[in-house]
């Protein structure tokens, strides 16, 4: 894992972003970064950003994007190690297979938004970052503030 001194600073407002709800914020921070990283530094980013795309399409009601980023997604994370740069990969995986399940079964209750959690060993820096209450989620026409 990099030492926090090379801890990207767009990576820390994206995942702060991530918890805080702010999705399409999120998704634009990490791009930036994303277009300048490769292999499976690459493929991290790529899959926080389609998780943060993924709520954002269901918040806009749009359930049919927010299965595809789900199922892009998680081909991704299947890919990469249970942790990356002290975030929880394998829960993020599971928490999004119980959301995704969940607007299956009736889109206006979702359950737990997905957030982001650090691992054991995650750098204060990036702890910090994660603990960020989330703003309120609408699925339109309905409020939701419930996490993960």
């Amino acid at each position: 894992m990099p030492s926090e001194a090379r801890l990207p600073p767009e990576f820390l407002r994206g995942i702060a972003l991530f918890n805080e709800g702010d999705f399409f914020q999120c998704h634009e921070v990490l791009e930036d970064l994303w277009k300048q990283v490769h292999g499976e530094e690459s493929l991290f980013y790529h899959a926080l950003i389609q998780a943060a795309v993924c709520v954002y399409h269901w918040s806009r009601g749009n359930l049919v994007g927010a299965r595809g980023l789900y199922e892009h997604c998680t081909e991704k994370l299947d890919q990469l190690p249970p942790a990356r740069r002290g975030i929880d990969l394998a829960r993020l995986r599971r928490d999004l297979d119980r959301f995704i399940a969940a607007i299956d079964r009736n889109p206006a209750e979702p359950g737990a938004i997905p957030r982001l959690h650090p691992t054991p060993d995650a750098p204060p820096k990036v702890r910090a970052m994660l603990d960020r209450e989330m703003l309120p989620l609408r699925w339109p026409g309905k409020s939701t503030s419930k996490t993960g």
